[in-house]
């Protein structure tokens, strides 16, 4: 799945998603974007519904229309880290309401990542192994760093970067959506 989305005039950008299942059979992720009608806020959700888990997709699903949903709602009562914590949040809730609803849906779980953009500054925040990647110039500079536990041990000094892709816990999350009671996520702008 491939969305490419024009930005207005003013905003000299090119904004994309692409997905690929990664070798899986399913695609598990969604994605989104909320743009008001004046352009002035600018949404984009990328969710990764965790492979292994029942419900991945409707995990992603969930957590990209509750944070969109959340956006509309808020667009500018709150500041940016309050309305993107909070939005994640309830992408959480949403999840937990499904999963207590349906118990073949007990396990499902998701990562997400958002892209808040107001008044041209970014914000962004982010749960699990979804990344944000700022590409300028042809140089690509990571803005977000993994909740794994591959990445906790680079972070260490256990392991080098060099060893976390064959590492035997390399797609171990830390951070989810899904599963948890409350949400952490990183924040920054």
């Amino acid at each position: 799945m491939k969305k490419t989305i024009l930005p207005p005039a003013s905003f000299r950008a090119k904004i994309s998603s692409e997905s690929d299942p990664g070798g899986r059979k399913y695609n598990e992720d969604s994605c989104g974007q909320y743009i008001s009608d004046d352009k002035t806020v600018m949404v984009f959700v990328t969710a990764d519904g965790l492979g292994g888990h029942v419900g991945g997709k409707q995990a992603s699903s969930l957590a990209v229309n509750a944070i969109l949903g959340y956006f509309q709602k808020h667009p500018t009562e709150e500041s940016p880290e309050a309305l993107l914590r909070n939005s994640l949040e309830q992408a959480n809730q949403a999840i937990a309401e499904a999963a207590g609803k349906d118990q073949k849906l007990s396990r499902m779980k998701t990562t997400a990542v958002i892209l808040f953009i107001k008044d041209d500054k970014a914000y962004w925040a982010h749960v699990g192994d979804s990344r944000l990647y700022h590409i300028r110039d042809n140089r690509v500079v990571f803005r977000t760093t993994d909740h794994s536990v591959v990445q906790f041990l680079v972070n260490t000094g256990e392991i080098t970067e060099a060893e976390m892709r064959g590492h035997p816990d390399r797609n171990r999350l830390l951070k989810v959506l899904g599963g948890n009671r409350t949400t952490e996520s990183d924040l920054s702008s």
